[in-house]
């Protein structure tokens, strides 16, 4: 049997309070969805458009810092009397003329901030004749036949064989490879000869990138680098993250180097007469400087639906009261 003390159901208060929380919830829902979706879109464009601004700022840099530097320098050299001088002078004249031409290489070699760790020009036969490093002249001369078996002088040689089977202006590259604990290249001219225009030997550029590398530091997110440098078949050869990795007794990494990202974006850095591919220069976001975006940017839509949700639960209340009390006035006249 019934009784007036059995628990009665929802009131019209609850159930429209509970229907505009519903409803209200269901509303925010689908706009938090929309909004993440949107937001996603946003923050990855964002994140293209300022790669795409690291990337052209690093490749103008190296041009200017180094492939218009090597260019000018070496064509200067190349058309300047003072080789011409010595390929061409009487054997009393011999030193006096290497003498000046050392001083030319001093003055490219010299200076501090010079990316030139080296300068040599080698004569047509494959023998050294003038060789500067930092600022001094260098007297311990080799020659094609009797080089030592180190990878310097390996790579030097080989750019003379490139440059003495070249048109003479020719500029080529060697590179990057790996000396004393920093990553360097070779560039090199071919020289004409003063008097019947065939090869008048090579004048080479022992180039550091030590200078590149740190300036690639510059570029963070989050205080987390995104630049790397990669070789043209995809190894890896500098990344500021993994510096101490990237040189592995001298010798590059032998695994392909594939960064774990949600975007990046690369070029290939060339130079020479034949624009040789040297490196490849990549800006890469790891997911989760992608997750930390949008992590500030969803808590700050959620204090903003807090806010919303406050506000729709007293309106709800006030609502739902104001209808209860109308229903339960006309109950009372009835």
């Amino acid at each position: 049997m019934m009784t007036d003390n059995k628990v009665k159901g929802l009131s019209i208060f609850q159930r429209l309070l509970i229907s505009y929380l519903f409803v209200g919830i269901f509303i925010l829902s689908c706009s938090l969805v929309a909004y993440f979706i949107h937001e996603r879109r946003v923050i990855r464009q964002e994140v293209e458009r300022e790669f795409e601004t690291y990337l052209r700022s690093s490749v103008n840099y190296f041009n200017r810092a180094y492939t218009s530097r090597i260019n000018d320098d070496l064509s200067l050299i190349e058309i300047g009397p003072s080789i011409n001088d010595y390929l061409s002078s009487r054997r009393e004249d011999l030193l006096l003329n290497k003498s000046r031409i050392e001083q030319i290489f001093l003055h490219f070699t010299g200076k501090k901030e010079s990316i030139y760790l080296s300068m040599r020009f080698i004569d047509p036969a494959g023998a050294e004749r003038v060789i500067t490093a930092g600022n001094r002249r260098q007297k311990n001369y080799t020659s094609l036949i009797t080089h030592p078996d180190e990878p310097l002088y390996t790579h030097i040689y080989s750019l003379f064989r490139k440059l003495r089977s070249s048109r003479p202006r020719t500029i080529l590259v060697e590179g990057p490879f790996a000396y004393q604990g920093a990553y360097t290249f070779l560039a090199g001219i071919a020289k004409t000869e003063p008097e019947v225009g065939g090869f008048g030997g090579a004048v080479i550029l022992h180039c550091d990138l030590t200078d590149y590398f740190s300036y690639l530091k510059g570029y963070t997110q989050y205080k987390e680098y995104v630049a790397s440098v990669l070789t043209h078949d995809g190894k890896l050869l500098y990344s500021p993250v993994e510096e101490k990795a990237a040189l592995l007794s001298g010798r590059l990494q032998k695994q392909k180097f594939r960064p774990v990202n949600f975007y990046s974006i690369s070029k290939m850095i060339t130079l020479g007469s034949d624009n040789r591919p040297l490196f490849l220069v990549m800006f890469s976001a790891p997911p989760y400087i992608f997750r930390v975006l949008l992590t500030d940017t969803i808590k700050d839509s959620l204090i903003f639906i807090f806010g919303i949700m406050i506000i729709l639960v007293l309106l709800a209340v006030r609502i739902s009261r104001h209808i209860e009390k109308a229903v339960n006035l006309k109950n009372s006249e009835g």
